[in-house]
């Protein structure tokens, strides 16, 4: 514990000064997040007597950031790009704790695109699909829509599909139009990098990547399930049987 740096935070709590005077907040990005964090572990342990991460995520709010005086130090600490910092506190108590409150990307990323096709959330954050890690966060999104909304009866109908017309229109519903453009030239491309080591196939990659970029683009003759997004298979099989019906 910096007595010092408690000192300063104690006296700004009180009033008595608008900031931490000296080379706390001076020295460097590094230096600066480094005790940004520790400012709100004294938030927490020293002043409230929380020492529960859970119960540290449960006080964690806009209303308790002022009220703690701990908007300033937000800004010195770096967020993934996937997280909006007027939202997402709850990344605050995986920094403080890290060993204890794991942080997984993939979860929070996959959660994100989820509630943007869906509607949920009216866009991605900015940056979301930017440089390397966007393109890990889109093999991500990419898995996830198709294990989730569409079922394919083996590995190369998913090449065969994607390969065809109906696969690149189904990019533009999977909202993936943007890292398609931005890291492939093909939505076949996209798939196979974007599927497990283990579902890899380099003879269908190359078959089909190659008939994808100079054969004729046809209708898919694959047939698969395809549930639209944000409506459940109950909802589905309901407009199903309607059509029967009519």
């Amino acid at each position: 514990m910096d007595k010092l740096l408690l000192y300063e935070y104690t006296n700004m709590l009180l009033g008595n000064t608008q900031w931490i005077p000296g080379n706390y907040f001076a020295d460097g990005d590094i230096t600066n997040e480094k005790n940004a964090i520790e400012v709100f572990k004294y938030a927490f342990e020293i002043f409230l007597d929380i020492h529960d991460p859970r119960a540290m995520e449960h006080e964690l709010d806009q209303e308790f950031m002022e009220k703690m005086k701990l908007t300033k130090f937000l800004s010195f600490i770096k967020f993934p790009v996937e997280l909006d910092k007027k939202t997402d506190l709850f990344y605050l108590i995986h920094r403080m704790y890290p060993r204890k409150v794991p942080y997984s990307s993939r979860d929070v990323s996959v959660k994100i695109y989820k509630e943007y096709i869906e509607g949920i959330r009216p866009k991605l954050p900015r940056g979301f699909f930017d440089g390397p890690e966007g393109m890990r966060r889109s093999h991500y999104c990419f898995i996830f829509f198709v294990t989730r909304y569409m079922k394919f009866k083996c590995v190369r109908d998913m090449y065969e599909f994607f390969a065809s017309a109906d696969g690149s229109k189904m990019i533009s519903k999977m909202k993936l139009t943007i890292p398609l453009d931005n890291f492939y030239y093909t939505p076949v491309e996209f798939l196979h990098d974007s599927l497990p080591d283990d579902q890899k196939d380099s003879f269908f990659y190359n078959y089909y990547g190659f008939r994808s970029l100079y054969g004729n683009k046809r209708k898919s003759n694959v047939t698969i399930q395809y549930n639209e997004a944000g409506k459940t298979n109950n909802e589905s099989a309901r407009k199903n049987r309607k059509k029967h019906k009519t």
